[in-house]
């Protein structure tokens, strides 16, 4: 089929504004997933954790750290990991075989089991994950307020947060009900005096306009009988009935959606108390200590060496794929 130059063009023009993000995202994950092969990060992680259904064994978690830490003070012997660290990795790594990789979820997706951590890469991601607090209060504080329905954990935090509550039946603020009352005092401080400001802009006779409210336009833009359905009493109530309505069914599905996902999560434990027990531990041992993100990596490298699993350690190999990426850069070099 032949076309013209005009036609051409605006082909062009359109390929161009659409795929250069998507382009983008595509070199990205082709480099990722490279480095990953290269350094065997791709390698599933729960081979050497899980009993023959799949379930992850706390002795084999803390045996795999043991090896992970042994052959990074081989190739290391300065860099000495204390024994705190090396329970900090111990419980981490126990969570996170437990846990599900973060993406923008819903809050019945918590427990689908299709977004589950499978390889050691997906492992020092959760690293990251942890980042959104450097302490205990910074966590608290939106625990406490998820306790009165005013916010909650980010990140992996809500997913340990909900599970504990699902496993113990208490929420995490119960752990800490002096700080949780002095919140919920405040939020009912911050509320009285917002009633009393009200209160006076009424007196005033001001309105306070929210950013968001809808512009319905004028009166005069609607007929008196417009008008009288709006403000009737019956018709409010009637489309506040159809709205409860549409909240309860909604709710309904929700909850069925996600106790069937947490059962389907909940089985995959041994011992659930075992969860409990690391998570609440966790929490007291990401604040006082950390192991960084580079010394995991290299930790994991250095095992994925020991298995023959990573090529970081083989200098004829690496050095032959260095080559091959100077020579594919250097063809592109004159774009």
């Amino acid at each position: 089929m032949d076309y013209s130059v005009d036609q051409m063009l605006e082909n062009y023009e359109h390929i161009s504004k659409d795929s250069c993000r998507e382009n983008l995202k595509a070199l990205e994950d082709k480099l990722r997933e490279l480095s990953d092969e290269v350094s065997g990060l791709n390698t599933s992680i729960r081979e050497y954790v899980c009993d023959d259904k799949g379930r992850v064994m706390e002795d084999k978690v803390d045996k795999l750290v043991e090896d992970m830490i042994q052959c990074y003070h081989k190739k290391n012997p300065r860099k000495i990991i204390n024994a705190v660290n090396v329970r900090w990795l111990q419980v981490f790594l126990y969570l996170g075989l437990t846990t599900y990789k973060r993406g923008e979820i819903t809050p019945y997706e918590l427990y689908n089991d299709l977004c589950q951590n499978e390889t050691f890469g997906d492992i020092l991601n959760m690293v990251k994950s942890f980042e959104c607090y450097t302490n205990l209060q910074q966590l608290l504080a939106d625990e406490l307020d998820d306790d009165i329905d005013c916010g909650g954990a980010k990140g992996v935090w809500e997913f340990f947060d909900r599970s504990y509550s699902m496993l113990t039946g208490k929420s995490v603020a119960d752990l800490y009900p002096e700080e949780r009352d002095a919140i919920i005092a405040q939020r009912i401080a911050e509320y009285e005096y917002e009633q009393v400001c009200d209160g006076e802009d009424e007196e005033a006779g001001t309105f306070v306009v929210c950013e968001d409210t809808v512009d319905y336009g004028s009166e005069e833009e609607y007929e008196d009988d417009d008008i009288d359905d709006i403000y009737d009493p019956e018709y409010m109530a009637f489309e506040k009935q159809i709205l409860q309505e549409a909240m309860i069914k909604e709710a309904e599905y929700r909850d069925h959606q996600l106790a069937e996902n947490w059962n389907n999560w909940n089985n995959s434990l041994i011992d659930s108390q075992t969860f409990v027990d690391r998570y609440l531990e966790f929490r007291q041992l990401f604040f006082q200590t950390s192991v960084s993100y580079d010394v995991i990596r290299e930790c994991m490298a250095e095992y994925l060496c020991s298995q023959g699993k990573c090529l970081l350690g083989d200098g004829i190999r690496m050095h032959l794929l260095i080559e091959d990426l100077d020579s594919l850069i250097s063809s592109y070099s004159d774009k």
